[in-house]
């Protein structure tokens, strides 16, 4: 996702804040390099999470910068690119993660997805689920033009609760001159002017906000305060809950329903969305086991015993559910993540790497 800097020209890095308590922000300005140079860090960049193809090669400098603001629990930024193809697959989507929805609103150009023949224009909202193959075009309206977004990136669990089950699909493509599209836009529009001047919390507060706007214009209608309230966050609650009891092999519906002092009924009610309690648990486990995977601080634990010390002690159930969520095998995606780190390391500092604060999304 598009990443803002505070003024060094320090590509694809999270760079250090000028105060101790401002936002964290990124910059990756490939007009800034010599464009063989440019060409190969773009494609670097953005290779944990999309293949990349130039619809033209530039003859001077290729025009791209990704601007952005890490909140915490989500990215806020803007892309400014040439004419070309994005292709994520499920190759991606397993070695960086894909618990996230990438929301979107076309500033100038056009968004096309071959697949299904769908087009967004200025103004339109892009809701892309990260978990889902997608092939789609980023199109300049005229030659020599670029190609401009403003958008969020947002985990699944502060949105699935609130989406209705008719909205589950990879990409939904909304007219922006819808009235709650547009006052999402306007609210995004009016964060990319702030965010340089906030604290971290003030940057973490915008997030409910965002997401109950999103909700709303993706559902098409408001939703009932005292739902949204009380439902969506009891259910990131609990999710904290299990996130903090995830190795905990006596977790289950009937302890969390107890520890919240709701029926065991309401807990399946909330997690509905989620596929049901077990279905939850069982992926935040192997989110986590994902991340100590390709994290190079385990590399020397066998993968069975990271299996084992979040339930999982059948190594055949436990690669059918890891294949099942990511598409490849967890000898795979750590050996993805080798590969993928033994290019990078030289260049960039892994913990302040855009693919590291995408597995930190969860």
């Amino acid at each position: 996702m598009p990443m803002q800097g505070d003024g060094n020209h320090q590509i694809g890095t999270m760079q250090s804040s000028r105060r101790d308590n401002a936002i964290p922000t990124s910059v990756f300005d490939a007009s800034k390099l010599p464009l063989k140079q440019a060409l190969a860090a773009w494609h670097e960049a953005m290779g944990t999470s999309h293949d990349v193809r130039l619809h033209e090669t530039p003859e001077q400098q290729l025009r791209t910068c990704m601007k952005g603001w890490h909140l915490g629990e989500a990215f806020f930024g803007t892309l400014e690119t040439v004419s070309q193809e994005f292709r994520r697959s499920r190759y991606h989507i397993g070695l960086g993660g894909g618990d996230c929805y990438c929301v979107n609103f076309i500033r100038d150009g056009v968004f096309y997805c071959p697949e299904l023949d769908r087009y967004a224009q200025p103004g339109d909202l892009i809701l892309r689920d990260k978990a889902e193959p997608l092939i789609y075009q980023a199109r300049p309206l005229a030659p020599g033009a670029t190609h401009h977004t403003l958008g969020f990136i947002i985990p699944h669990r502060l949105v699935d609760a609130l989406l209705t089950p008719t909205d589950r699909a990879g990409v939904i493509i909304l007219d922006g001159r819808l009235p709650l599209v547009a006052l999402l836009r306007q609210y995004l529009s009016a964060l990319e002017n702030e965010l340089p001047a906030m604290t971290r919390l003030q940057g973490q507060a915008i997030i409910a906000p965002a997401v109950d706007l999103l909700a709303s214009a993706v559902n098409g209608a408001p939703m009932e305060a005292t739902k949204y309230t009380v439902n969506h966050a009891l259910v990131r609650q609990i999710q904290r809950h299990i996130d903090f009891h995830v190795k905990d092999p006596t977790l289950s519906a009937a302890t969390i329903a107890a520890a919240f002092r709701i029926s065991v009924r309401r807990l399946y009610q909330l997690f509905e969305p989620f596929g049901g309690v077990q279905a939850a648990i069982r992926k935040r486990r192997l989110e986590h086991i994902h991340a100590e995977l390709v994290d190079f601080a385990q590399s020397h634990r066998r993968i069975q015993d990271i299996a084992e010390s979040y339930g999982f002690t059948q190594r055949k159930t436990f690669n059918t559910a890891f294949r099942r969520l990511y598409g490849i095998t967890p000898r795979e995606a750590r050996g993805f993540a080798v590969e993928g780190r033994s290019r990078n390391i030289a260049r960039f500092d892994a913990r302040n790497s855009l693919w590291h604060w995408m597995l930190e999304l969860r």
